[in-house]
């Protein structure tokens, strides 16, 4: 009694040191059968790894196993378990596979020992943090060298709960595996510990002899974790809109799916770690070729994460991009496969560890900022011709840039990058003005920069000019009119698909609009030529305000109380008188038309003929914005006369020499000689 007590101490001593000190990972079967591991068949049994792999698609792994000298056979399985190994983990559904040892494995028999190569084909359908594949081997038949039963005897007696006895029966599937190891829930079999058997489970024989202690069950786990992720991550905009028209420097909701291998939604992906987005991201210029000149400026942020279960965002995450132009957004997961970082490449290649989307979006401007807009004159002067060529007009210069959502200027708005064609228009919101007439831009390259273009107010560049006048007719003299800066609004508006993008500005400064004509008064000479002045005029009445005109309050009139000399009028700037010719007919000649001052034009008539006195219409013809004829609105041309008398300056006809009595209020210079500066009315 007192032996059989101890005995009992003792076998129960070592089932308890089992129960603490055996590890999952470190078990074998002494010398029967052991070393059992898996490992990636890319790699050895010296650097037995197995890498990250990707939910859902299939991969195989080196398994290899150590056969002692002995025959044996027996049920071996194996599943892929979520957790740790001496700790808590859990079975992940559909990774179990159940086969007999020599079916479908290879190994050495015959009596030799050595390590049994193969290969298993593996799948898991869930993503997981950290794995590992363990093995559950039941020695299902185990033949010893008894004389009795002869080289492989088979006994098909099943295991009833009472000791092996002398006959090693074998021990069914469902008995040797029951919940421990496939979970089913018959019979397990009664286990001891034995001191030759360390770590391992054996079926009691009821022998005492240390050798009738038979292995019949015993778990092994693989050396390495690995993780399984998702394949990559895709993503849509939220609400379904067109994501290559996305507004720079603006939350873009999405919605992002971590896919497995077949494009579903990987089960287990559940997390809200944070993703890391790559900068700056892959810039794509408007030819469609990748930017490897850092031409390109602009980064992507996260400006909220999403939260994943069972691999879709129950959020909606946002990312922005600060300018404008086709990128390729990169979003990573770098941490779900972390228990791989010392055997996987940290990258997104196919068997990197990371999880990773890209993103093609093409982001477009916000608005555009229309700055330092200036009204300015004709010609930059202090006073604009009314007139429907608009060679002569009021314009407008400022600067236009391309802005993001938060004001910020987008670079790449850049020709021969992003910039896009652009409009840009005006009002003039003046009351009591004539018909506007107007020359916009549209749809034209403004060659941006950097985001910025300015518009030249100098500009000759057909589409490139912003300018306008007033309808003038040619019969109705109207008095001056200002136009004030900021009566004018600048509108910029760029048109992307369906997209338009826009921008208003204001404008500073003023402009005047005078009504002008050139004139010239009726001249007599006592000879048969003499010279001739041309003024250039602007017409103001009783009701206009003089103070508009050019001279101002010290402005003076010709020989009509309504019509003032413009002595700032320049002829190059402003328009000169092109020719001087004798209506319906050629005998009267000019010498050419001398600018005497930039105010004033002048030229010499001769009268070719002996038939004295001599009457002409002449004709001169300036710019279109300063032909008057109150009679004719379709008029070329304005008229004045002039009268050849060839006399002695001693006989001079009554009322045609010297200077006529109507001229001026306040005093017009006068640039004739004393026989030919005669000017008067008619």
């Amino acid at each position: 009694m007192r032996e059989l007590f101890f005995r009992y101490f003792f076998l129960l001593f070592l089932s308890l040191s089992f129960l603490l000190f055996s590890g999952c990972s470190d078990r074998s079967i002494g010398s029967y059968l052991g070393n059992i591991n898996v490992f990636d068949t890319d790699t050895t049994r010296s650097n037995a790894v197995i890498k990250t792999k990707v939910v859902n698609q299939d991969f195989n792994l080196t398994l290899d196993m150590y056969v002692a000298d002995f025959d044996t056979d027996g049920y071996f399985g194996y599943a892929i378990y979520a957790g740790d190994k001496n700790g808590v983990n859990s079975l992940i559904p559909n990774t179990t596979a159940i086969f007999d040892y020599q079916d479908p494995m290879t190994y050495k028999s015959g009596g030799a020992s050595g390590y049994v190569v193969s290969f298993l084909n593996l799948n898991v359908n869930q993503a997981v943090l950290k794995a590992f594949v363990r093995f559950d081997i039941c020695l299902a038949k185990f033949e010893r060298n008894t004389p009795s039963l002869g080289e492989g005897t088979i006994t098909t007696t099943n295991y009833d709960g009472s000791n092996c006895g002398t006959v090693i029966p074998a021990v069914t599937h469902e008995e040797c595996s029951g919940e421990w190891v496939w979970g089913y829930s018959g019979t397990i079999p009664t286990v001891i510990d034995t001191p030759s058997y360390t770590a391992q489970i054996a079926c009691d024989t009821g022998s005492t002899d240390i050798e009738d202690q038979i292995p019949c069950y015993v778990t092994y786990d693989s050396d390495d974790y690995f993780a399984v992720r998702p394949d990559k991550f895709t993503m849509k905009k939220a609400d379904g809109a067109d994501i290559n028209l996305l507004t720079s420097a603006l939350d873009v909701d999405l919605n992002i799916t971590a896919e497995d291998f077949l494009g579903l939604a990987s089960s287990g992906y559940t997390t809200s770690s944070a993703l890391s987005i790559l900068n700056p991201p892959t810039y794509y210029r408007s030819d469609a070729l990748i930017d490897d000149t850092a031409s390109m400026l602009g980064s992507v942020s996260i400006t909220s994460n999403p939260n994943f279960t069972n691999g879709l965002s129950t959020n909606t995450p946002a990312v922005q991009f600060d300018d404008v132009g086709k990128i390729t957004i990169s979003i990573q997961d770098k941490t779900w496969a972390a228990i791989d970082a010392d055997d996987t490449a940290q990258d997104c290649s196919p068997n990197g560890a990371y999880i990773c989307g890209d993103l093609n979006a093409t982001f477009i401007p916000a608005s555009f900022s229309i700055s330092n807009a200036h009204l300015r004159d004709a010609n930059n002067t202090n006073f604009t011709y009314i007139s429907n060529d608009h060679n002569i007009s009021a314009s407008l210069d400022a600067n236009i840039t391309a802005v993001n959502a938060l004001g910020a200027i987008t670079h790449n708005f850049t020709d021969n990058l992003w910039e896009n064609n652009i409009d840009i228009s005006f009002n003039v919101h003046t009351a009591n003005i004539p018909n506007i007439k107007r020359d916009e831009i549209n749809n034209a390259n403004l060659v941006f920069t950097n985001g910025s273009a300015f518009i030249n107010y100098k500009s000759t560049t057909n589409n490139n000019q912003l300018r306008f006048n007033f309808d003038r007719n040619k019969s109705i003299a109207i008095n001056p009119f200002l136009v004030m800066g900021n009566d004018v609004t600048l509108n910029a508006s760029s048109t992307y698909t369906n997209t338009i993008i826009t921008g208003t500005g204001i404008a500073d400064r003023n402009a005047t609009f005078l009504y002008a004509r050139s004139y010239a008064s009726e001249y007599s000479f006592n000879v048969n030529n003499g010279t001739v002045f041309i003024y250039y005029e602007n017409y103001c009445n009783t009701d206009g305000n003089i103070s508009l005109l050019p001279n101002g309050l010290d402005s003076n009139i010709s020989d009509d109380p309504r019509w003032y000399v413009n002595t700032k009028h320049n002829t190059l700037l402003n328009g000169g008188t092109l020719n001087i010719s004798q209506k319906n007919d050629f005998i009267i000649s000019n010498n050419g038309i001398t600018e005497t001052h930039n105010d004033i034009s002048s030229t010499t008539l001769t009268a070719n003929t002996n038939n004295f006195p001599y009457i002409a219409t002449m004709l001169h013809t300036p710019k279109s914005w300063l032909i008057y004829n109150k009679y004719n609105n379709n008029a070329i041309n304005n008229e004045f006369k002039v009268r050849f008398l060839n006399q002695s300056a001693l006989f001079p006809i009554s009322g045609w020499s010297g200077k006529a009595s109507s001229v001026n209020v306040k005093s017009t210079n006068n640039f004739g000689t004393v026989n030919t500066n005669r000017r008067s009315m008619w």
